[in-house]
């Protein structure tokens, strides 16, 4: 009877840790993904914002629509990079080269990443009149974004 017990108490504590970390994953994964509202959302914004004519609407939303699987995707492997500095850190047999590699390889990511949306900003900005685009970069200045 009291292995059974202990079995459940077990079983419960080891079921805690997995939605606790899965809760914890999710959460993290919002905080790096809110940017990534809506393509209708963003477009909204850009519309009012730059009163974009229907031609660019059109043109920048396919480039949106385009530009978030990549971005999606380049920011799960930066997840999956940043896990793994994280599992190494706290493992006290890592190699430091191993450590070392792996942040080296989560900078490169985040670099990456940053190049990704700095070209996405700048071809958004292509489609748009002088006046627009002006405007429009110095408001994505104000995140780094643009060039």
């Amino acid at each position: 009877m009291k292995m059974k017990k202990n079995l459940l108490i077990l079983l419960l504590v080891a079921l805690a840790a997995v939605i606790g970390y899965s809760a914890g994953y999710w959460f993290s994964a919002q905080r790096h993904h809110g940017m990534f509202r809506s393509t209708e959302q963003i477009m909204q914004w850009l519309q009012s914002e730059y009163q974009l004519t229907p031609g660019q609407y059109r043109a920048i939303k396919i480039l949106n629509e385009d530009f978030r699987p990549i971005i999606r995707q380049r920011f799960a492997q930066l997840h999956e990079k940043r896990d793994l500095v994280k599992k190494l850190e706290n493992d006290p047999a890592a190699v430091p080269e191993a450590v070392s590699k792996a942040r080296e390889d989560a900078r490169e990511a985040r670099e990456d990443i940053r190049n990704l949306l700095k070209e996405h900003v700048q071809a958004v900005a292509s489609l748009m009149s002088p006046d627009q685009a002006a405007r429009y970069l110095k408001k994505m200045a104000e995140h780094n974004l643009s060039k």
